[in-house]
């Protein structure tokens, strides 16, 4: 075994994929709980049979915005 695989799973449905998030980490071990970012929410975890994990909860192109503009008002994108 080791790290040879990793799957990305990302959407902008929340409750389904905080789902999907938690049934993957049962049993398993989660390296980073989803987290809320300024463009979207995201985590990762290691399943219980070996295979890495990314799920990203996208806040679509508006939170992509919002952040964008936020950031030319002088704000460094690690502060927003």
């Amino acid at each position: 075994m080791g790290d040879h695989i990793g799957l990305s799973i990302g959407s902008t449905d929340r409750d389904r994929l905080t789902t999907v998030f938690n049934a993957l980490a049962d049993g398993g071990q989660v390296g980073m709980p989803l987290t809320d970012q300024p463009w979207r929410t995201a985590g990762w975890l290691t399943d219980r049979f070996g295979i890495n994990w990314n799920v990203a909860i996208e806040k679509g192109w508006l939170g992509l915005h919002e952040a964008t503009r936020q950031g030319a008002r002088g704000r460094s994108p690690e502060n927003l």
